[in-house]
């Protein structure tokens, strides 16, 4: 009787260390929380004892840093004491490491984050909040859409690329400036696949050179060469042209992989000096307006584009 005793409290025994869980440091677990005191929560895990999460490693995003008794909780584990079977926990670096997890996948996939500027390091960068992990915003990566003065830029959301990141140096480095760069790629290529030559289009005179004009067509420049702004010769630069004007312009050719467009002006209409002598038959009188004069003979505008030599003979 004693004997099959003896056997019944073994098998208990060997039953009950079955079912406890065993942990290593770095895991993420799920508990309930059984005790809340002053300095430390008691959670039970299935572990031969309940973990023990420090007030302190309680997470930050807590609305009201509250936890309740029943409250189903995750921690990640810290420290195991063998000797006393405890297992400390932190909830803390569990949400860490469920956030850090989101970053990384963007990180690989190389996908926009977005974070606010929280701080200023001074000479440096800045300090941006990713959806609670805190990344180093070089200055030099800050942008030209930005202001620099960290009153201005402290609370604004911004989008970022993913520069460097480093779970175990807890290092992450991200670019506003990289972001613009490939949002401007991905406009240009857009705007390349919607190209058609022929096609006509407004576009504003970001810059008057003495080869032409460049025009701003949707977020990428194209030049109107010199020679494709009008059907007669300019002055250069031409004067009639200026920085902030809205030019109608036509697409005359454009290479996707050097990143070229070329536009005309010219071409919008069709050229005037086709069919000029059955417009202008010698011997017949006509009207025009004096438009220069030389020393050998006055220029006489007939239409657009059109003009004529009286000679001084």
């Amino acid at each position: 009787m004693a004997g099959a005793m003896q056997e019944k409290i073994k098998m208990e025994d060997a039953f009950s260390e079955s079912d406890v869980k065993t942990y290593s440091r770095g895991d993420t677990i799920s508990g309930t929380v059984v005790q809340v005191n002053a300095d430390e929560i008691l959670v039970d895990i299935g572990y031969k004892s309940e973990g023990i999460l420090p007030v302190s490693e309680l997470s930050p995003f807590r609305t009201d840093g509250k936890v309740e008794e029943g409250e189903e909780i995750e921690v990640l584990v810290t420290y195991i004491d063998e000797e006393k079977g405890t297992v400390y926990a932190s909830e803390k670096q569990a949400e860490y490491e469920k956030r850090i997890d989101v970053l990384e996948e963007a990180f690989r996939e190389g996908r926009v984050v977005e974070g606010e500027v929280t701080g200023e390091v001074k000479g440096a960068g800045y300090h941006v909040n990713l959806d609670g992990i805190r990344a180093f915003l070089p200055g030099s990566h800050l942008g030209g859409d930005l202001p620099s003065a960290i009153d201005e830029l402290r609370g604004q959301r911004i989008p970022l690329k993913i520069l460097e990141l480093s779970r175990r140096d807890k290092n992450l480095v991200v670019s506003h400036k990289v972001y613009l760069k490939e949002k401007e790629r991905e406009q240009r290529m857009a705007l390349f696949d919607s190209l058609e030559k022929g096609q006509e289009i407004e576009g504003v005179i970001r810059s008057v050179v003495d080869f032409g004009l460049f025009v701003d067509i949707g977020g990428f420049e194209g030049l109107v060469h010199r020679s494709e702004i009008a059907w007669k010769d300019l002055p250069v630069p031409p004067p009639e042209y200026k920085v902030g004007d809205t030019v109608r312009v036509k697409v005359i050719d454009f290479d996707k992989e050097k990143g070229k467009v070329s536009l005309s002006i010219k071409r919008l209409r069709p050229d005037p000096w086709d069919g000029i002598l059955e417009r202008y038959p010698v011997g017949v009188q006509v009207t025009g307006k004096v438009v220069s004069v030389t020393d050998f003979g006055a220029f006489v505008e007939l239409e657009q584009d059109v003009e004529g030599l009286v000679h001084v003979s």
